[in-house]
């Protein structure tokens, strides 16, 4: 293609008016939805109104006993790493090569983040675990970096051998 870019006067590609499309997708239930919400309430601090149908409805398709909103994923991982127990001056082992949510609500729990090497995938790397599990060490946190899996059998199998 020898024409130039329409940035620099050559011929769009794209001759459809905008708005190419609409980000969040809404319909007319959708936008009933959040007007009855503003006409109910705007924060919800407890578990009420369309929180619990949510929260009801995402642990129902997942067959869990209970599913938890957050207001983001950061306070997620938090409320997560606060359930499972961990405690000041435990050690939780998270990949060197991640967002830093990741590792930051550890550091509010008073927990430390050992950092362990990744592998070419930009994932834990099962070799380097061993060499860093301490007597303190009370869990393993996997990412999945770039749309490529970790390794979760050899991960699997490590957490199996060293176990609680």
């Amino acid at each position: 293609m020898k024409s130039p870019l329409a940035l620099l006067g050559g011929t769009p590609a794209v001759t459809a008016p905008d708005p190419h499309f609409q980000w969040p997708p809404t319909d007319h239930l959708t936008r009933k939805a959040v007007l009855d919400q503003l006409g109910d309430t705007i924060s919800i601090y407890d578990r009420s109104g369309v929180v619990a149908d949510l929260e009801d409805a995402l642990a129902a398709y997942f067959g869990s006993r209970y599913a938890v909103l957050t207001s983001s994923g950061t306070a997620g991982l938090f409320s997560m790493y606060a359930a499972c127990g961990l405690r000041p001056g435990d050690e939780v082992i998270v990949p060197a090569y991640t967002f830093f949510a990741t590792a930051t609500p550890l550091l509010q729990l008073g927990v430390i983040p050992v950092l362990a090497d990744c592998d070419d995938t930009g994932n834990l790397d099962p070799r380097e675990l061993p060499y860093h599990i301490t007597e303190k060490t009370k869990a393993v946190v996997v990412t999945h970096m770039w749309v490529m899996p970790a390794q979760l059998r050899s991960l699997t199998g490590l957490a199996e051998v060293y176990g609680p």
